[in-house]
């Protein structure tokens, strides 16, 4: 029934507008959260994770997931809500979610042209926009005499991306492998930050087997704080070199932010603990699972070994899966957007 009033949100523009209206009202005392944690220190991360009740900026639902909504209308200026469905990270393969074309904009707002490719041939009809990585419109969150004080307190950072759950499946992986070659990796480093999803990062257990060999731990929010695609760009830019145990969205952000990366590939088990989990693990068809098994592969396999230095074929991994040259800049973003 829960998944059928929500295609029925995303579907009818009318509905979609009264759920909006009807959580802003519900909410509308929680409605400044995510300025209230603007302000916390990155290592707060206890109070980072914290639930923040739903109150939309954005018509469609998942527009208001990890601040993308947000940051793109803050850098065009633009107040009003996006008529087009962005798709909230890298997807790889020909996998197209249902709600992401069934829904009332008909556009769909992504990071590159293969992508742009998967789409077109599942929904010929949709218009599909291409803006390359999402994090470059993003403001950063740390000011210029934080960032300093910071960097001279933890010195030469690594940032390490762990792989991460969702509500409805657990990520799981062998942690003290993981956290052996971070050691290896880091003995060049004087400081590493663990940045956790806010789901992983109330895992007492998780975080304790990180801090109990120094590492700091960090987050970029809750996936309905405004501010987290920013918080997320900060870290990356106080790091000087990050790794990670399975491929993602965070790899092409690290790059284009200047940043080298490094994959440590490791297999990651998914322990169902949702009612939508069979849902979420079994969406792509034979078809889907083999081309984005192929994508991965080619990006785990150019960032398999670790480089002081971001290498030309890294580079053109990252524009062709996220597309760095297909960022636009404002007058040409507003210019899309106000066509729409």
């Amino acid at each position: 029934m829960k998944t059928y009033l929500l295609d029925l949100v995303f579907r009818i523009n009318f509905i979609n507008i009264i759920f909006y209206y009807f959580f802003r009202i519900m909410n509308y005392k929680h409605r400044n959260e995510s300025e209230k944690r603007k302000s916390y220190s990155i290592f707060n991360f206890n109070k980072l994770i914290e639930d923040i009740p739903f109150y939309p900026d954005e018509y469609l639902i998942d527009n208001n997931l990890y601040g993308i909504g947000y940051s793109l209308k803050r850098y065009m200026e633009l107040e009003t809500p996006l008529d087009a469905y962005i798709e909230h990270g890298l997807f790889f393969g020909s996998l197209v979610k249902k709600n992401s074309i069934e829904n009332h904009s008909k556009r769909i707002i992504t990071l590159s042209n293969i992508r742009n490719k998967h789409i077109r041939r599942v929904a010929p009809n949709i218009d599909v926009i291409t803006l390359g990585p999402y994090i470059h419109y993003a403001d950063e969150l740390i000011d210029n005499l934080t960032f300093i004080n910071l960097k001279n307190e933890f010195g030469k950072i690594l940032l390490v991306f762990p792989s991460h759950s969702t509500k409805d499946i657990k990520a799981q992986y062998a942690g003290n492998k993981f956290i052996n070659e971070i050691e290896k990796i880091s003995e060049s480093f004087d400081s590493v930050f663990i940045c956790l999803y806010y789901l992983d990062a109330r895992n007492v257990e998780l975080v304790n087997s990180y801090k109990e060999k120094g590492f700091y731990i960090v987050t970029a929010g809750h996936y309905y704080d405004k501010y987290f695609l920013s918080r997320l760009k900060s870290l990356i830019l106080l790091s000087d070199y990050t790794m990670s145990n399975k491929v993602g969205t965070h790899v092409g952000y690290c790059v284009l932010l200047n940043r080298p990366h490094y994959i440590f590939d490791q297999p990651t088990n998914y322990e169902k603990i949702g009612i939508n989990a069979d849902k979420e693990i079994d969406q792509r068809n034979n078809n889907d699972k083999t081309t984005s098994k192929l994508e991965q592969s080619e990006v785990v396999h150019a960032f398999s070994q670790f480089s002081d230095d971001i290498t030309s074929t890294q580079k053109d991994i990252v524009d062709k899966y996220w597309g760095m040259n297909s960022i636009k800049n404002k007058e040409e973003l507003l210019g899309i957007i106000k066509n729409l």
